[in-house]
């Protein structure tokens, strides 16, 4: 039997894995129910497509695709499985969300994030910037306790 030591950082580790896969979750049951209404407002995609150079279509796919991008990532997040990969495109997908919603705040233009739970507001940056800092966290020191035993 193994004598496990687990540590603050181990337990933070784990903490934050967990809140992000539940954000992840949260996120894509909000937004399958209109991936192509509210999630992807015309002046939402325009002002996109302007700002970052991102074709249309290409923004079509990256809001369809999203929600299920969190579903297939929070798993690994919450087992600790490949978990450089799946905090790293957690870095990515939540550099995207900071990104477009300083974008939308910038500009006043209204963001309905995670279905009608979050407006784009200076919080809801904040909040981004505490999802990212979690996510580096994670790639950076590890993930804490693994909920997998690989034999």
């Amino acid at each position: 039997m193994a004598n496990l030591k687990l540590g603050f950082i181990d337990f933070l580790s784990f903490f934050f894995r967990l809140f992000l896969a539940a954000i992840f979750i949260l996120s894509g049951l909000t937004a399958l129910p209109y991936p192509w209404s509210k999630a992807l407002d015309p002046l939402m995609i325009e002002t996109l497509s302007i700002f970052t150079f991102i074709p249309l279509e290409g923004i079509h796919w990256y809001g369809r695709l999203l929600p299920w991008i969190g579903f297939i990532i929070s798993p690994f997040l919450i087992l600790g499985f490949c978990l450089r990969f799946a905090s790293a495109i957690t870095i990515f997908i939540i550099s995207g969300f900071l990104i477009s919603n300083s974008i939308f705040l910038h500009f006043g233009i209204p963001c309905v994030c995670m279905g009608d739970v979050l407006q784009v507001l200076p919080y809801a940056i904040a909040f981004d910037v505490l999802l990212l800092g979690m996510a580096i966290w994670v790639f950076v020191n590890g993930g804490g306790i693994r909920l997998y035993r690989i034999p």
